[in-house]
């Protein structure tokens, strides 16, 4: 319940059960060593926040960049998504843990002239 009390969603994927068991084992970690340290300061607890950016905030922002961009041009993503074997299994290595967001993001970024185009014109 803790984990999922802070509301982290993938926001492509919609996923958040895995996100709510790291930041349940994060806060726990950090309410542990503010007990040991006899600290509870919002400084101190503050940190939990620090802790999680820092485990998986930079994939979640980056998982946010890719959505909002497959809102404003679905007919794309949909072609290259549906027609394209590769950009749907490389996608997939995200879901399984295996590419972060931004890395995918990279990847497809310097390869959509070229898929757009096979996708337009089949040879």
């Amino acid at each position: 319940m803790v984990g999922d009390a802070a509301g982290f969603v993938d926001p492509f994927s919609g996923e958040g059960i895995k996100y709510a068991f790291i930041s349940a084992k994060l806060a726990a970690e950090r309410v542990v060593e503010s007990y040991e340290n006899d600290e509870f300061s919002k400084h101190a607890l503050d940190s939990y926040k620090r802790v999680c950016y820092n485990s998986f905030g930079e994939n979640l922002k980056y998982s946010l960049r890719l959505t909002r961009l497959m809102y404003k041009y679905p007919n794309i993503f949909f072609r290259l998504l549906s027609s394209n074997k590769i950009v749907l299994d490389k996608w997939l290595e995200v879901p399984a843990g295996e590419m972060g967001y931004k890395e995918y993001i990279r990847w497809l970024t310097l390869r959509v002239p070229y898929f757009m185009l096979k996708t337009l014109f089949p040879f």
